[in-house]
């Protein structure tokens, strides 16, 4: 008999070795340990986070127990619930988290913890997000008018991603590092530790020579939540479909409707691909007027030439 509990006690000591909670996290942090990857890290653990409650909820405590039904099943449940650890995402956000999944999944059958990776080969497509709008001359002159009661790191945040186009965390320049003074550069951070280096936009300038001045070592510094901070800024506006980001469009479409070349323009806000700098684009019918001035200068066609030989479409019908 003792024999037997011994035997059931090294089996039950094996698997409470496989459970999530002994190794997910440990397992994020060994693969992701350098200085470029933290802040992936910091969006995987945030991710594994919001997969937790579901896996409690259904008991599924070790990876050999996980279904691909329950895949199926994650994604209607995180677009969906709302507690204290989760909020509703939208499909692509829950694609996202499916995908860390099937890479923690991936270990968990090379440890030997699961015979098959369920995540592997689900055929999930992206669907194509919510165009964001650009901001309109008046929307521009609308914010700033609200920010001035706002915090000094929202205004900051704001000039320098309508001006440079960048993502908000590109927004935390450091000053002392990252600005050139004697050359007028500035050093954007990127997604993906990518650092971009850009003439700093004349209208800018000013602005960071007075936070400099004023003995910040930051253009401006970020806190916990800054995106939500935003968001609660668009919302108070009555701007739902506004966000941050629309800054980076906004850029995008001035860049492009003054002319400036793709080549330039998609290496000033730092795009990787002019496909997805195409993306940001919001050039309207209005925009196509400036090439006819363009056609017919290259052509060099008297516009009134051939009028005479032209009729309305409906006057043989009178």
């Amino acid at each position: 008999m003792l024999e037997i509990s011994a035997k059931e006690l090294a089996v039950s000591r094996i698997v409470a070795t496989e459970a999530w909670s002994h190794w997910v996290e440990p397992f994020l942090v060994a693969r992701y340990s350098t200085a470029p990857q933290l802040r992936t890290l910091e969006r995987y653990k945030t991710s594994w986070r919001n997969i937790v409650p579901f896996l409690e909820e259904r008991g599924l405590r070790f990876p050999r127990q996980l279904q691909r039904e329950d895949l199926f099943a994650y994604i209607e449940w995180r677009k969906t619930t709302r507690n204290e650890r989760v909020r509703p995402c939208s499909f692509n956000t829950a694609r996202h988290e499916i995908k860390m999944l099937g890479m923690i999944l991936a270990e968990a059958e090379a440890r030997g913890y699961c015979t098959r990776n369920v995540a592997r080969d689900l055929s999930l497509k992206k669907e194509k997000p919510k165009q964001k709008p650009e901001f309109t001359t008046e929307d521009i002159l609308e914010i700033r008018r609200r920010l001035e009661s706002e915090p000094d790191w929202m205004r900051v945040s704001f000039e320098i991603a309508i001006h440079h186009g960048t993502r908000l965390k590109a927004t935390q320049v450091d000053l002392h590092n990252d600005v050139d003074w004697a050359a007028g550069t500035v050093t954007l951070h990127e997604k993906g530790s990518r650092s971009l280096t850009v003439p700093i936009a004349p209208e800018l300038r000013p602005l960071l020579e007075r936070r400099h001045r004023e003995g910040h070592r930051f253009a401006c510094l970020l806190p916990r939540g800054a995106s939500k901070a935003w968001r609660s800024f668009f919302d108070r506006m009555g701007r739902k479909d506004f966000c941050f980001h629309c800054c980076r469009v906004t850029t995008v479409s001035r860049l492009a409707r003054a002319g400036v070349s793709e080549a330039l323009a998609t290496r000033y806000v730092g795009h990787a691909s002019t496909e997805i700098h195409r993306s940001y684009q919001r050039l309207g019918v209005r925009d196509l007027v400036t090439c006819h001035v363009t056609v017919a200068g290259t052509v060099g066609l008297d516009s009134n030439a051939w009028t005479h030989t032209f009729r309305s479409p409906t006057e043989s019908l009178l």
